[in-house]
């Protein structure tokens, strides 16, 4: 059409753009950015917004930065698409410098709560801590904003950078705690080692949710391992596990038989183990002979060494001679 001088109507340019957009065709798109270019015509607002999510989609975001400096009506709409464009095309760090000149820019006081969560998750991924906790200052200061979404992305960029007790406070101030919320809390306090939070945040996860996930037993049955208790609450972890039907799934049945071994509660680790025998889950195998070993039953644990080469599982040499 360029070559022969003939003009396309705004809605034209608008489908175009709309169908570069959708095929995510960066070749496309720039051909239509030449034609606009060089049409002559101001495109509308609304026209320019369109092109630069047709190039952030297109994953060209130095491009929509160009085109973004060149528009004369920079309102909200053009800064939330080149923001969440750079988080989406992971460009993190232009993500937040599109944010910073934003808050020159606006009145940053009203910004929505998805586009702060959209920074934050920006902070996560982008691992930059220090940008997360001045947003986290900001947002105190300003004290508009306790939605949960804030939160969740707070929790998850404390949790991130193993700051644990940061993450547990950002944890209690959630109204509502989904599921993948609970599994992280639990992950962050074993990997700080507070095997007694593990263990009450199971129960109250048992109190006020019916379902569970392998991480969440997983994580429990980990914590259980390491407190002296006899194997009691690790019966009610395993009791969790019949409940939600997830007893037979290998990574779960692994930690249980860890977890008995450990107490030499024998009977139930093979209980559990003697359902997930066909697996080909080496760790769970080798935690029921050291389950063996420890009490001296060294006959038992060899008979489970000649079952592993007999189904094909690879067994290291040092392991078989320390069982032994």
């Amino acid at each position: 059409m360029d070559v022969l001088n003939v003009s396309l109507s705004s809605d034209v340019d608008a489908s175009l753009i709309k169908e570069c957009t959708s095929r995510r065709d960066p070749e496309g798109s720039f051909e239509l950015l030449r034609h606009l270019r060089r049409s002559g015509l101001r495109p509308s607002s609304d026209l320019l917004n369109r092109v630069l999510l047709m190039l952030v989609s297109c994953e060209r975001t130095d491009v929509a930065v160009q085109v973004f400096d060149e528009m004369p009506d920079q309102d909200f709409n053009p800064w939330s698409v080149l923001l969440v464009g750079c988080v989406e095309c992971g460009d993190y760090d232009e993500a937040m410098r599109v944010f910073m000149r934003m808050c020159f820019r606006l009145d940053i006081s009203q910004t929505p709560v998805w586009l702060v969560a959209c920074v934050l998750d920006a902070c996560v991924k982008g691992m930059n801590m220090k940008a997360g906790e001045q947003i986290h200052g900001w947002l105190l200061k300003q004290g508009r904003y306790h939605d949960d979404i804030v939160f969740t992305m707070l929790f998850k960029l404390y949790r991130r950078f193993h700051q644990l007790q940061c993450a547990n406070s950002v944890f209690d101030q959630l109204s509502r705690h989904t599921l993948s919320i609970w599994t992280e809390k639990m992950a962050n306090d074993v990997r700080g080692g507070d095997f007694v939070e593990v263990v009450n945040d199971f129960r109250e996860l048992g109190r006020i949710r019916k379902d569970c996930s392998t991480i969440t037993l997983c994580d429990t049955s980990k914590a259980c391992g390491r407190m002296n208790d006899a194997g009691k609450i690790g019966q009610q972890v395993h009791a969790k596990a019949i409940e939600a039907r997830m007893e037979e799934d290998e990574i779960v049945a692994g930690r249980l038989v860890g977890m008995y071994g450990k107490f030499g509660m024998l009977r139930n680790a093979g209980m559990v183990f003697d359902k997930v025998s066909d697996c080909r889950n080496i760790k769970c195998w080798k935690d029921m002979i050291k389950g063996y070993v420890q009490p001296g039953m060294p006959v038992e644990a060899i008979k489970l060494l000649c079952q592993m080469e007999v189904r094909g599982l690879e067994v290291d040499e040092i392991f078989s001679i320390q069982c032994v």
